[in-house]
Formats: C-alpha cells, structure tokens, sequence
C-alpha cells in the first residue's frame, strides 16, 4: 500500500516534470517513509483519542520519534509490520502507564528510565542495513540521540516527582524504554544476520 502511493506520487511529479526521472527511487523511498510516518502517526493519535489520553500519545510520540530517527535500532521488514509492532508498542504503553501513584510504580519509572538512557548512550547509533552511516554521521547520531535521550531521561525524573505528571512521566519513560529495546533487537538482528 505504501509502496504503492509513493510510486504514484513520484510518477505524478515526474510527468509534471517537477522532479528528474534519474531521482525516481530516492522520491519514491523518501515518499513511502514520510507515508509511513503520517500513517503511525495518526493512528497513535486515534488510539489516544480512543483511551482518552491524547495528551500523553501526543507526548510519548514527542520523546519517542526524535530520539528513534537518530538512535536507530530494530526495523521490520515491510511497513505493515512495522505499522504493527509500532501499535503495539503504544497499546502496551497505554495499559502500563495508568495509575502510577503507588511509591513502587515511582521506583519502576525510575529504574526503566535509567536502565534505558544507559541502554540508549551505550549502543545508538545502530544503522539500518539500507541506510549505512559514515562515521561522520555516527558520530553525529551518537552525540544528538544521547542529548534527546538525555533531555527525556532528566524531563522522565522531573515529572515523576510531581504528583500531576506522575502519569506523564510513565510515557516519557517508555519512550526511551521502547528504544532501548529496538536498539538491543538490533543488536541482536545484526549478529544473527553475521551468522548467516
């Protein structure tokens, strides 16, 4: 599906000669992730709105995307899986990030949150086989993804010390836990992938 808009998008911009056809495959993958991107998006939103909580879907997707795009990690292999597993992620979000007032809830945050940023500084940037990274850009990726990862894990602290962001603080803390885990499963994938 998404493949499929994002080729007839580029060929409408083509035959209107607004874009060259030596740039077809760039267009079209640049078209099939922004499509990609909307499509996530919306969906995390009406999930939101469906459980009355698009506030924090609205939050978790502000700490989850930037930190994602630069850390990097595990990617499906079709945008149908990754649409999947990207529901997934914020339905189970949703179910563990409600009432959070108990002292041992406070503590979990904590922890995940810390163990996750570790995680995080550790082991991003991981590259994506279709887009390998120079070491430039590994750099840069290393250093940006560790100051958002950063600015999350500190914003995580502050707000699970106050009683009316508590909440809040239980989506920004999976936020870095559900790219720690991408980041670890792409760990994973590439050392499988070494073995074949």
């Amino acid at each position: 599906m998404f493949k499929s808009y994002a080729s007839k998008i580029t060929s409408f911009l083509i035959e209107n000669k607004e874009i060259n056809q030596d740039d077809y495959e760039v267009y079209k993958y640049g078209f099939e992730v922004l499509i990609a991107f909307i499509v996530n998006i919306a969906i995390v939103l009406s999930i939101g709105l469906l459980f009355n909580k698009i506030f924090y879907s609205i939050a978790f997707l502000i700490c989850y995307c930037p930190i994602r795009q630069f850390a990097g990690g595990y990617h499906a292999n079709n945008y149908t899986k990754c649409l999947l597993i990207f529901i997934l992620i914020f339905i189970l979000t949703v179910n563990t990030s409600s009432n959070v007032d108990s002292q041992i809830y406070t503590l979990m945050i904590f922890i995940i949150s810390t163990l996750s940023y570790t995680g995080i500084f550790i082991l991003a940037p991981i590259e994506h086989r279709n887009n390998p990274l120079t070491l430039r850009e590994i750099k840069k990726y290393k250093k940006i993804s560790r100051i958002l990862a950063g600015v999350v894990y500190i914003l995580t602290l502050i707000f699970m010390e106050i009683d009316k962001l508590r909440e809040l603080s239980a989506y920004t803390c999976s936020s870095l836990f559900w790219i720690n885990m991408m980041l670890c499963l792409g760990v994973l994938k590439q050392l499988f992938s070494k073995g074949d």
